[in-house]
């Protein structure tokens, strides 16, 4: 359920200087950074050591992580990529060739049959788009004789923040229909939606989800959890991604929603999301000085 992130070893060539090299570092790390902040569970996967890379002279991309001003963001990168859960090829994908423009590349070939995303240094314009087109090559029996097949594939891509915003639904709600259980689920929440927190009532409310609810509860929120991460200082609320709504006043003073928040602090939760079937609700509360969010009631609607 992972996120995947691919690195594309085709992108790794020389470029004409350091600062040429610094920038295009800067920008690959800068678009890892803006996917963990979506998703915690965020892996990177690359067949070949990223500290030894270098795209200018020996200036390897460890020596750039190595500078005080780049710590932070190559730890992080670091923790991406120690997350990566071994992925590897089925074996009947195993025989698959991917190409673009005549090349082969693996990590497009891992990238489209994970559902993943394609990461790149932006060394060349060719790789700097939202998408990237292929040709996958592979062998099929048709009639008792093997014959070589040949298709075209496009797959989702970036090597630079900007690139990140045609996919930012997907990387949002991305693996949310293959949440196996309520408890599968409340084990993931807190890599996975990394904008809110749960009370313990909320928590355990996840771990016996209805079956029927799982899908949609988490796909909900999904959508909460990106309209957080987007909440711009100088707005007073988020721009939702989903149906949330305020409860009215005499609803709010029969203290339906009113729960023991983290602190110890009884406060009224009235706010909620909508998921079906039937009347779900997911009733929660915002901290606009953190732009964050804290769930208190996942279930059937407050009576």
């Amino acid at each position: 359920m992972a996120l995947l992130l691919h690195v594309n070893e085709a992108s790794v060539s020389e470029l004409p200087s350091r600062e040429a090299s610094d920038e295009v570092v800067a920008a690959f790390a800068a678009l890892l950074l803006a996917v963990r902040r979506r998703r915690g569970d965020a892996a990177l996967v690359s067949s070949f050591p990223l500290s030894e890379v270098a795209l200018f002279e020996h200036h390897t991309l460890g020596e750039w992580g190595s500078r005080a001003a780049n710590r932070d963001r190559w730890r992080v990168v670091r923790l991406m990529q120690s997350r990566s859960p071994g992925w590897h090829r089925d074996r009947d994908d195993e025989a698959s060739e991917y190409c673009v423009g005549g090349d082969t590349v693996v990590a497009l070939g891992d990238a489209h049959m994970s559902e993943g995303l394609l990461v790149s240094f932006r060394t060349s314009g060719v790789w700097d788009l939202e998408w990237v087109e292929g040709t996958r090559t592979y062998l099929v029996e048709l009639d008792g004789e093997i014959q070589l097949k040949s298709e075209g594939v496009q797959v989702r891509h970036g090597s630079v923040e900007s690139h990140l915003d045609a996919h930012l639904e997907w990387v949002s709600t991305a693996g949310t229909a293959e949440v196996e259980s309520g408890a599968d689920l409340q084990s993931k929440c807190g890599e996975m939606f990394t904008k809110l927190k749960f009370l313990p009532r909320a928590e355990d409310q996840l771990k016996s989800l209805d079956p029927k609810w799982v899908a949609p509860v988490a796909q909900t929120l999904a959508l909460l959890n990106r309209a957080l991460v987007e909440w711009s200082p100088s707005s007073s609320h988020p721009s939702w991604y989903t149906h949330v709504t305020a409860d009215s006043q005499s609803r709010r003073a029969e203290g339906l929603m009113d729960f023991r928040d983290l602190d110890g602090t009884v406060r009224t939760f009235d706010t909620h999301a909508r998921f079906t079937p039937g009347h779900g609700r997911i009733h929660f509360k915002l901290d606009t000085a953190t732009r964050t969010a804290t769930v208190a009631h996942v279930g059937h609607k407050l009576l």
